[in-house]
């Protein structure tokens, strides 16, 4: 295995701060999770009426839907990104921006105007911060794999990044307890509340991110690894193939020769 393949994996028996760091990550992703699931929720109740009115209840409701689809479509664009800085500037500046990109955009929805305030802008608007938390949350969410990965140990890389992996249901069970409770708020304060509350939880996820390290193995992509030396032996069917007509092909030993004559 080459050095820069054990690079990547990191120490065999992991780093200090693996714990601390599978932990810091599942409370990223919890926060995550909680704003832009919490967008559904919102879609479903709330935004069919506040920013497609002009519509029946239920092509309202459609259209909201459409909007949360618009951010999962961004979330691979904002994987592909994140992974990429990630290898140049190390996965923790990477999940803080997320983390503070996200945050932004869900305590912006929460100060939306709506279609009734703000006309056709709204929703525009609407659609736009969905896309940034798309993005935000595609680079979240393998950012802080790759980065509990680097950090456990060899036999236990599963079981630290399954931990990061049980933010989701959790993330989703907080931001369904916060509308539950938001809902005897009425009015548009029903949904805004909920958003606006994100900006707490972003604040938490920043103090916990502060504790984590980045693992030097994020940042190896600047160093150009030799390429492995190839090997001069033929392997596979090909090779088998090349070794059986060059044994016909060459010339016979001497000995065999002289005997021959004898």
């Amino acid at each position: 295995m080459s050095t820069v393949a054990l690079e990547m994996r990191g120490p065999v028996h992991g780093t200090k701060d693996a714990k601390r760091v599978a932990v810091g990550s599942s409370v990223g992703a919890v926060i995550e999770t909680y704003d832009f699931i919490g967008f559904g929720t919102a879609a479903a109740l709330y935004f069919g009426t506040a920013f497609f009115p002009g519509q029946s209840s239920v092509a309202g409701t459609l259209a909201a839907f459409a909007t949360l689809g618009v951010g999962f479509a961004a979330r691979p664009i904002g994987g592909i990104v994140g992974g990429h800085l990630g290898d140049k500037v190390g996965r923790k500046p990477v999940l803080v921006g997320s983390l503070i990109l996200m945050g932004v955009a869900t305590f912006a929805i929460g100060l939306l105007p709506t279609y009734a305030q703000a006309g056709v802008i709204s929703p525009i608007v609407l659609v736009l911060v969905r896309i940034v938390q798309g993005l935000a949350f595609g680079a979240e969410w393998g950012g802080a794999i790759l980065m509990s990965y680097e950090h456990a140990p060899w036999r236990h890389k599963g079981k630290f990044t399954g931990i990061v992996q049980a933010g989701f249901p959790v993330g989703l069970l907080l931001a369904n307890l916060v509308f539950l409770g938001s809902v005897h708020l009425g009015g548009d304060w029903a949904w805004r509340v909920p958003f606006l509350f994100s900006i707490v939880l972003v604040a938490v996820g920043l103090i916990t991110a502060r504790r984590c390290r980045s693992h030097r193995s994020s940042r190896t992509s600047k160093r150009k690894a030799s390429p492995p030396p190839r090997s001069r032996k033929p392997s596979g069917w090909t090779g088998e193939t090349f070794c059986a007509a060059s044994a016909f092909a060459l010339p016979r030993p001497r000995a065999t020769q002289s005997r021959s004559r004898t």
